[in-house]
């Protein structure tokens, strides 16, 4: 997919964003420094990933500026900040209580009281301890790659010996689930995925090496979001089989969230927003005990900065809609049920778009088109299922529009239904030329109209033969298969 990238670029003569710089020393301090956070990201997914590193810096002349680390618990009054991993407050089988209780209101960065409107603070077949688990299942999925899991692929690639990463301490996890639950409620109001509050700190005084960011997606159960979260970390993974094609081992825009993955933090706190609509956004932010400066503070949410200049690529870029012209039905594999426009046009009636993304992903694999991902959200492609590039992806965007390199996939014109059944009104094909091009499209040959009670009402079909029915009120026969608008799925 392309992807939201957000990045400063890199100036010349600065070290290089790979592994090893990305490191980010153990050395402990009593009062720790944590860095703000940068954004990028990489074509084929809409996930923005930030890596922040005082070798990156914008400007030679940059001047840094210290914030003390204070992730312990929150009025502690310990001179020295206390470990991230401190007590999880655990009661005897009571699980730390992380569920926001604020929020920031984009994009004024004030937190205030309670929740967005329409803001969740868990998915609604979630528990308390659900959405804990499921930070700690986050932690125990990034530390699965860490130690070498293969790329889709099938291949591997030695990055050497990484440390398991920890959890941070409760008020933190809390305070990345208020983050992501902002990040997400900007986000569907417009805004775009976004690290829109990854300066924030929730007044503990803390900040970022490293983040990367699932854009939203649907999920509302532990183990669906569970699911949702293995796809965006192995995408994010997956980056790795462009460093072992290229051989390059520089941090950039293609590879940065798999290189935020393997930094040498100490921690990672994933975070995770809800809305009552079933929307989630999950982050993971890499942090580090070392006393660091703060880089260079950067929404790039915003046009422009005086770190440089935002460069966005989350999906093909924005381009004027094509002026609408005529459009041929599309041609249909009968054994699909599906099809695919050419570039720049979208679905066109009887066929309809593909709208649900577990109908996309079968409309995907009966085209033969490789899963791209379900992580657009973009106004200036259709809506739904799309094709960009060779690979199907799902555009959660309500409206949407055309794009000249962008493709539609749609339900197809026409399906046949099972024997002794009828279409459902709202599917019934009502002519006898829709009839005829159905016949084309499904294989079959046209005989003939007439009018038969006993037989369905519109188009039907005996083995390879078509035929209209002209009677209002017919009925269904056991021996006839009704011809519908759309795709096959529709339950007769």
């Amino acid at each position: 997919m392309g992807v939201d990238r957000f990045l400063l670029p890199v100036e010349e003569g600065e070290a290089e964003a790979k592994a090893e710089v990305a490191d980010i020393s153990q050395e402990e301090a009593e009062e720790a420094d944590a860095p703000k956070v940068l954004r990028g990201g990489r074509r084929g997914l809409r996930w923005a990933a930030v890596l922040v590193i005082a070798a990156l810096g914008c400007a030679a002349a940059l001047s840094f500026r210290r914030r003390a680390m204070a992730l312990g618990e929150v009025g502690s009054g310990n001179d020295v900040a206390p470990r991230l991993d401190d007590a999880v407050d655990l009661a005897s089988g009571v699980c730390p209580d992380t569920r926001p209780t604020k929020h920031y209101p984009l994009p004024s960065k004030t937190m205030r009281n309670g929740l967005p409107s329409g803001g969740a603070k868990l998915g609604s077949q979630m528990s308390p301890c659900d959405l804990h688990e499921l930070q700690d299942y986050c932690v125990s999925k990034i530390n699965e790659y860490r130690a070498g899991k293969p790329f889709s692929d099938g291949r591997t690639r030695n990055h050497g010996s990484k440390k398991p990463l920890r959890n941070p301490n409760t008020p933190y996890l809390q305070c990345m689930n208020q983050k992501a639950l902002s990040d997400l409620k900007y986000a569907k109001s417009g805004a775009g995925c976004g690290h829109h509050t990854f300066h924030e700190d929730c007044g503990l005084g803390s900040g970022a090496g490293a983040e990367n960011s699932c854009c939203p997606r649907r999920c509302t159960s532990k183990a669906e979001c569970k699911r949702t979260l293995d796809g965006c970390l192995q995408q994010m993974w997956d980056e790795g089989q462009i460093v072992l094609d290229t051989g390059s081992t520089k941090w950039n825009l293609q590879t940065g969230h798999y290189w935020n993955m393997l930094t040498d933090a100490d921690y990672v706190a994933c975070g995770f927003g809800f809305l009552e609509d079933g929307s989630m956004l999950a982050s993971q932010q890499f942090l580090s005990r070392r006393s660091q400066s703060e880089l260079c503070k950067y929404n790039c949410a915003t046009s422009g900065s005086s770190c440089g200049s935002c460069i966005r690529g989350t999906g093909p870029s924005p381009t004027p809609a094509p002026t609408p012209g005529p459009t041929p039905l599309p041609v249909t594999d009968s054994s699909k049920g599906y099809s695919k426009t050419k570039e720049g046009q979208q679905c066109q009636k009887p066929s309809q778009p593909v709208l649900d993304t577990t109908a996309c992903r079968s409309a995907a694999q009966a085209l033969g088109l490789p899963w791209g991902g379900d992580h657009w959200t973009l106004s200036h492609v259709p809506a739904g299922c799309c094709a960009w590039k060779g690979k199907a992806y799902f555009n959660n965007h309500a409206q949407g529009q055309a794009h000249s390199q962008v493709a539609q996939i749609c339900s197809a014109a026409f399906a046949k239904g099972q024997k002794g059944t009828r279409c459902p009104a709202s599917s019934q094909v009502t002519s006898k030329s829709d009839c005829e091009q159905a016949a084309k499209l499904l294989g079959m040959s046209f005989k003939y109209g007439g009018t038969w009670s006993h037989l369905q009402t519109g188009c039907m079909s005996q083995g390879t033969q078509a035929y209209f029915n002209l009677h209002k009120a017919g009925s269904s026969h056991k021996n006839i298969a009704p011809i519908c608008y759309g795709a096959p799925e529709l339950d007769f």
